[in-house]
Formats: structure tokens, sequence, C-alpha cells
């Protein structure tokens, strides 16, 4: 965190102003950032600030009015940092049960300057581990050890269940050729399936830069020069339209991560490359998302 603070002098201030006006409001357990800042990984364009707030009970109307006031203070102190701001708002009896479904209980995330009511613990696999391993208490007890413990397989489960949105993202850009560009969802799943690489092999999770440093040094090929122009598009907050060939190396890293991801759970795929002509103007990934889908039932 220590490196980020450097970096961005102003968000050490703010996060403490967050701390203070949601604790001078709130009834709470706990209060924990975790996400990117804690492992020294922020992007004042691409990143999030993400916190984990345990209350003592549900949310009701006047905790709601007292949110809103929160986020109308912290929008004073910084516009920016606070667009950038997740807080999700968990009754405590939501962590001990996470699986339940409440009727009568509500919580409550604050997300692109709205709020959403939740009747559910809302966190994923790589939340819980995020929180558990490198969390931050901000304020209160430490409860890191009550968030659900993911599986020894974590990691693997978190590849498998993402593979229906890695296809759904092969249809557009960088995978496709197309004239408008979203930096935030190309940097976003480009530095993504380097990261990934990383989780499966090192059983941890890696800033998205690091991750992407980490790629370029183990793998040691032509990717490895492309990921780390995504990256430091990343880190300087910048656009990727200064980044040549984008479509074809985006095309390449998706089918060597893809095998390689296998390759590191020791199930035996075809090649895939034989499969997908790089140079197409419209790439079908179907096809192997087909194969891999049929692995994966073959190896369940």
């Amino acid at each position: 965190m220590e490196v980020i603070y450097e970096k961005y002098p102003k968000l050490q201030y703010y996060i403490e102003e967050v701390t203070t006006y949601i604790t001078s409001k709130l009834l709470i357990h706990s209060m924990i950032l975790f996400g990117g800042i804690v492992i020294d990984d922020f992007s004042e364009k691409y990143s999030d600030i993400d916190i984990v707030i345990i209350l003592d009970k549900e949310m009701d109307n006047n905790d709601q009015g007292k949110i809103d006031e929160i986020i109308k203070k912290l929008i004073e102190v910084d516009k920016n940092f606070t667009r950038l701001l997740y807080i999700y708002f968990i009754p405590k009896i939501m962590l001990e049960n996470p699986r339940k479904k409440f009727d009568d209980i509500e919580g409550l995330i604050f997300g692109n300057m709205e709020k959403k009511a939740i009747n559910q613990y809302p966190l994923s696999m790589m939340d819980n581990f995020s929180i558990r391993e490198k969390g931050k208490i901000l304020f209160g007890k430490n409860l890191k050890e009550n968030f659900p413990k993911p599986p020894v397989n974590c990691f693997w489960l978190m590849f498998v269940d993402s593979l229906p949105s890695i296809e759904k993202a092969s249809k557009k850009y960088p995978f496709q050729y197309n004239e408008t560009i979203d930096d935030e969802y190309v940097i976003s799943w480009l530095l993504y399936l380097s990261r990934m690489l990383y989780s499966l092999e090192k059983k941890d999770i890696i800033g998205k830069t690091k991750g992407a440093y980490w790629f370029r040094n183990e793998y040691d090929n032509e990717l490895g020069e492309f990921i780390i122009e995504i990256a430091e598009c990343r880190e300087e907050n910048l656009s990727i339209k200064k980044v040549q060939n984008i479509v074809k190396n985006s095309r390449e890293l998706l089918i060597f991560a893809l095998e390689k991801a296998f390759s590191i759970k020791e199930i035996e795929i075809p090649d895939l490359t034989k499969m997908v002509n790089i140079e197409n103007n419209v790439m079908n990934f179907s096809d192997v998302f087909s194969e891999i889908r049929n692995h994966l039932a073959d190896n369940k």
C-alpha cells in the first residue's frame, strides 16, 4: 500500500476520510479495505476502491439516508475517488450465513455512484480470498477469518466460472475489429488473462501490472512485450490507442492463456491454434470454447 500512497498521496487521506465519515454515522463491526490497493496495484483511471463493511444490523431507511449524507461529503473531498468507490454494507447475519437468501434483511452495495439493495451475501471467491489473505483493517474487529474460506482449487474454479464471460468478451474488441474502443474494458480483460495464469500457477493473487511483468518473465515470448505495453497504459492512466497490432496480439494472447491454463491443471487439450485463423477479419472462437467445454465435462 505504501507504494500506491507514494504515487497517489491524496488517496490515503481520502480513505481515512471514508473511514471517519462511515464510522461516525453507522454502527459497524469491521471495515476492511481489499482489492488492488492492498497489493500495491491501483490506477486512478482503471481501478476501483473496494471496501467491505460488516454492520451490526440490517439496513433501514434511516441508514440509507446516512449513506446518502456520507457519499455527498465524500464527493466534496474527492469526486474522482468517490466515483471509484465500491462499498459492500453487509449485515453480520449475512456473513454468518453466506449461502442464505433473506426475505426480511437487507444490505447494500454502493458502486458506480449508485446504491443497490442486497438480500444475500454478495462477494465472490476471489473477493473472499483477497479479504482473508490481503485485507487491511480500517476500523473495528479483525473479522477476516470469518469470511468464507475459498476451496483449495478456488483459482481453477474461478477460471472455469469465468469461461462464459471470456467467450462473450471474445466477440468484441480487442479480440474483434471494431471502431469503438473502451480502454477500461480492453485493459481489464487483457490483464485478467495474464493475472489468471499467475493465480493458477502460484495459487495466489497479484496486481494486474505485476501480473503482466510476471507473464513476460515466465513465458519469455512476444506476447510478453505486448502485455507489458497494456500494463503501462494502465499504470500511467493512458489510452491503449498507441499500442500496435492490438487485435492480432489479443487473439494470440487469449488462445495462449486458454491452452496454458489447462496445461497448468495437467489437462490435455488439442492445439487450439489449429482451430482458428488469427488473421481473419472476423474471428469465430465458438469451436475453441466448445472444445474446452467438452474437455471440462470429461474431466469432472
